[in-house]
């Protein structure tokens, strides 16, 4: 058996950890710990695979076939909208289904960020109220054209023996946990740094399958959207909480929120409201310079739109360290803590210990 070490946390000031990362060793020793498919309970092995293939989520389809292949999973399909990807792996044992996050990289962060803002709690078809936004963004993968589910109901017709298992980071991990519920055949979800998806109607249609929200730290999108009245969004699934040393706590409470970290939440959601509305200010930027000289017009109202418009010129990381420090003094949260990087490496190192 090769030497097993322990993966080193990135340092957000030094380290690019906004995804994706195509340097990053993807399901290094799967073959020591391969996938338990057919395990209900938490698994420190499930949690790290499929932290992995949240991550590798935000790759380029090529790369992550190629992962995918090296990890054992041979079959591979990529489904791409306007609103979101969805990246699907499997073989004669298990199904995976990952959803991609919120791209932060690209000027398309102001549409996941607008899926994101669409807050009001709409009807499931299945049962209880979701997220509208979330919904929409799901209903255009999961129906047609692109019929995500009748993709899934003929794939397990195939492999009436494989386990089907759903997973993904942040938006990712609210659209996994949609198609985790519509999906009759699903077998478990794992999400991680996820927002609330529904009310409390919505988390009882599933109560009785695994799954596992993993949450880390600081994070603040699981926070998301506040609990406000009529709205009533709730967690879903067996918490699974990282400690920023690294710890891993089973059914930890939730954080109580203080009143000064409420007041930063919606500063924090005004912020990305301020940054959808601009977006549709830039829907045909193609020049350097045009970029920058819309920018700077708006940076005073949303740090957030100058740091990922700026991605075009080489200059978004710099700006999102900025943007990072700031929001860590203002509400007690690490927004660097939502970071796919370190949920992979803080359950790898929990792993092999």
């Amino acid at each position: 058996m090769p030497k097993l070490n322990l993966k080193a946390i990135p340092n957000a000031n030094k380290y690019p950890v906004l995804p994706p990362d195509m340097n990053y060793i993807y399901f290094e020793h799967s073959k020591i710990f391969p996938i338990q498919a057919k395990e209900a309970n938490y698994s420190p092995v499930n949690a790290w695979w499929f932290a992995e293939c949240s991550f590798l989520a935000y790759a380029h389809p090529g790369f992550a076939r190629m992962a995918f292949q090296l990890a054992g999973f041979n079959n591979f399909k990529f489904f791409h909208t306007a609103t979101t990807d969805c990246m699907i792996a499997w073989n004669d044992q298990c199904i995976i289904v990952a959803f991609r996050g919120t791209e932060l990289t690209t000027i398309s962060i102001f549409r996941d960020f607008s899926t994101n803002l669409d807050t009001k709690p709409t009807d499931f078809l299945e049962g209880g109220k979701v997220h509208q936004g979330f919904l929409k963004a799901f209903n255009n993968i999961w129906n047609e054209p692109i019929d995500l589910g009748d993709f899934l109901e003929q794939l397990l017709k195939e492999y009436p023996k494989s386990k089907v298992w759903f997973t993904g980071h942040s938006l990712g991990g609210a659209l996994a946990g949609l198609a985790f519920t519509k999906f009759p055949s699903s077998f478990g979800l794992y999400t991680f740094g996820a927002p609330r998806i529904g009310n409390q109607e919505f988390v009882s249609l599933s109560k009785d399958k695994p799954i596992f929200r993993v949450e880390h730290a600081y994070d603040p999108i699981p926070l998301l959207p506040p609990d406000l009245p009529k709205m009533n969004f709730y967690p879903t699934g067996q918490l699974i909480f990282i400690t920023e040393e690294g710890k891993i706590l089973i059914n930890k409470e939730i954080l109580n929120i203080s009143e000064q970290t409420q007041i930063a939440q919606k500063t924090f959601l005004n912020q990305l409201r301020r940054a959808a509305n601009i977006s549709g200010k830039f829907k045909t930027i193609n020049q350097h310079s045009n970029i920058l000289s819309k920018v700077n017009i708006f940076r005073k109202n949303s740090q957030i739109a100058y740091s990922h418009l700026t991605a075009n010129v080489g200059q978004s990381y710099t700006e999102w360290k900025e943007y990072m420090k700031n929001i860590n003094k203002l509400a007690g949260v690490k927004i660097e803590n939502h970071m796919p990087i370190f949920y992979c490496c803080k359950l790898w190192n929990q792993l092999i210990k």
